[in-house]
């Protein structure tokens, strides 16, 4: 995003965060890939090249940024944890904003191995908000360490059995931007009635699911 001026308010960020890894070819065994050294290297390139274009044009500090991809990093499963083994309340680190996990077992289905992509986000200053899906049922958004991780809802009726009979988890997350670069987001479910289809709208479930407390380390 530009102003009238040139200047970068706000740059979004795409990142493929691959599929399944090491013979899952089916996902089966829940091993999904991480975000690659390369794809980190690149980010903080973009970041740098959009500051100093800022830079250059009398912006001081780090222009603002948002990352987008599909499988949630490592950080959203240590923040939730978190959040839970503290009694379902904040902690230094972890701030809940809304939403619930609906996965069972390991509840965060993210990648298997490690990357450096939190630590560089945080290392930049400045990428202050992260949205995934991947995790149909869940739909939390949460503050780690001050970036916002957010779910993104989900549009789903085939992927997992029974989940055209479940509606809770089902919608969008609304994304706005001041012209200052300033972000807001907001989840919004389908089976509201601001949400009007010619079609008419299937019969769902919208109990929410009780919360996982109980976890499933990562195999190998």
């Amino acid at each position: 995003m530009q102003n009238s001026k040139g200047e970068y308010t706000r740059v979004m960020i795409l990142l493929d965060s691959h599929s399944y890894i090491d013979g899952d070819f089916l996902g089966a065994m829940w091993k999904y890939d991480n975000i690659h050294e390369n794809q980190v290297a690149w980010y903080k390139a973009q970041v740098e090249a959009y500051t100093a274009a800022n830079n250059e044009k009398g912006v001081d500090g780090v222009v603002k940024s948002s990352l987008f991809f599909h499988i949630p990093l490592v950080e959203y499963k240590d923040a939730w944890y978190e959040y839970v083994n503290n009694g379902f309340n904040n902690t230094e680190n972890v701030q809940y904003i809304s939403g619930d996990t609906g996965e069972e077992k390991k509840v965060i289905y993210c990648g298997i191995h490690e990357d450096d992509l939190f630590e560089t986000v945080l290392e930049l200053g400045s990428t202050d908000a992260i949205f995934c899906g991947h995790d149909h049922y869940n739909n939390f958004d949460i503050v780690y360490k001050g970036i916002h991780l957010t779910y993104g809802m989900s549009v789903d009726y085939l992927a997992y059995p029974g989940i055209y009979l479940e509606g809770a988890q089902r919608g969008c997350t609304l994304i706005g931007f001041t012209n200052e670069g300033e972000y807001y987001r907001k989840t919004e479910n389908y089976y509201q009635n601001k949400y009007v289809s010619v079609f008419g709208k299937e019969d769902v479930t919208m109990d929410v699911r009780e919360p996982v407390t109980t976890f499933v380390e990562e195999a190998g």
